[in-house]
């Protein structure tokens, strides 16, 4: 199995100051896997390793089994976890409702991922085989990066378009808003792990079928 999914709550009007290897966030950033990042949404993207070591198939997986990381209690070959912040400058009550002015989304992303430290001491079959495992991988986890970016993007229509009566309830208003977008793109990582087999039908398999090399 690959990575499940835990994708944390944000908390209401925090700024983003994290350094991150790797950012997104001007106007109409293209963030990859195809997703066109709206004016407002800043992405933060992380990328984590750990080691393992080995020369066959087997040791391998060994490797993965006692380092990959873990994710709702289980062990995994790599996983991806999101995070959803979001603030505003002020809000305006206009002439028949109030709206939040200067909105900022920020979504941070952490993919973790297996690095093999001793490749190069293995036979050439078993280097073909990890890295065709690594690529379906990392398609795997590209599919919950990119509902991450959804996600930030139907929270940021969400809270622009958010009208309320009064301006002191609009910070309850955007939160319960944005509690109910995150657990929508919540239940579509949980669907997406389900109707892959947490990657499994991507290829993301080890040991590959066949004889061990």
């Amino acid at each position: 199995m690959t990575g499940r999914r835990l994708a944390a709550r944000c908390a209401l009007m925090v700024a983003c100051s994290t350094a991150c290897a790797g950012c997104a966030g001007a106007p109409g950033a293209r963030a990859g896997g195809g997703v066109l990042l709206p004016t407002g949404i800043a992405l933060l993207d992380f990328n984590e390793s750990y080691p393992v070591q080995g020369r066959t198939a087997p040791a391998l997986l060994s490797e993965m089994q006692r380092n990959g990381p873990v994710f709702q209690g289980q062990r995994e070959f790599g996983g991806s976890t999101w995070t959803i912040r979001y603030r505003w400058r002020g809000t305006s009550p206009g002439t028949s409702a109030c709206t939040a002015q200067g909105l900022e989304v920020v979504v941070l992303v952490t993919t973790t991922m297996p690095e093999w430290r001793d490749a190069d001491s293995a036979s050439a079959e078993l280097r073909g085989q990890w890295a065709r495992f690594i690529a379906a991988l990392r398609a795997h986890e590209e599919g919950h990066r990119r509902i991450a970016l959804e996600a930030a993007t139907a929270v940021q229509r969400r809270l622009e378009d958010l009208q309320v009566v009064d301006c002191s309830s609009y910070a309850r208003e955007a939160e319960s808003a944005y509690r109910h977008l995150h657990d929508l793109h919540v239940a579509r990582d949980v669907r997406y792990d389900a109707t892959t087999q947490h990657g499994i039908l991507q290829g993301a398999v080890w040991p590959p079928p066949g004889p061990a090399p």
